[in-house]
């Protein structure tokens, strides 16, 4: 699986990078997934899996999904 954050969300990764691929053996909520990265599911406005909005709080993810991740605000 892939997961697409906005640079807001370096903070907690403590990476610069903006992808990152997660091995998904099983289906998990985002929640768990996100927890394992260090990204607080609170911090996720909206989530955009395979290119249709979802809820946060919700959604399961298998490892076939790509799934980009934006903070409640933005910059520009």
């Amino acid at each position: 699986m892939r997961i697409y954050f906005d640079r807001f969300f370096n903070f907690y990764t403590r990476t610069s990078q903006t992808w990152v691929d997660v091995d998904l053996p099983e289906p998990a909520p985002l929640g768990l997934v996100l927890a394992r990265i260090g990204i607080p599911i609170a911090e996720v406005h909206l989530a955009v899996i395979n290119g249709e909005a979802v809820d946060p709080q919700e959604v399961i993810l298998t490892r076939q999904d790509t799934i980009k991740l934006f903070p409640p605000f933005g910059g520009g």
